[in-house]
């Protein structure tokens, strides 16, 4: 983020929390910011193979007021970079693996 501060002092934020993933792409919609992951491997010797996608991924939503996480799934893959957008009240993913999720209600 590289809007000026103003007048705000330390801390910067209201909230954090500590994140059973390593973050690839976040998205805020409203009151919700949506992270998505790789899981964090125990084991340093994993962490090529998460990187990869080979330990799967997980998307988390979380309260923009508080921090609080309202929802959790796990994935076959890990999201791209960026690999998040909403459209028409959908969750569009592109996965590392080349597929696109679409979540949401059915029209």
């Amino acid at each position: 983020d590289f809007r000026p501060l103003g007048d705000k002092k330390p801390p910067y934020w209201t909230w954090s929390v500590d994140l059973s993933m390593r973050p690839r792409a976040m998205l805020r919609a409203g009151g919700v910011l949506l992270v998505g992951g790789m899981p964090k491997p125990d084991d340093p010797a994993e962490v090529p193979d998460a990187y990869d996608g080979k330990r799967g991924g997980l998307l988390a939503a979380f309260s923009t007021t508080d921090g609080r996480k309202l929802a959790e799934m796990t994935l076959d893959s890990p999201p791209v970079w960026d690999g998040l957008a909403l459209a028409d009240g959908r969750l569009i993913v592109t996965l590392v693996d080349g597929r696109v999720l679409c979540l949401g209600k059915k029209p």
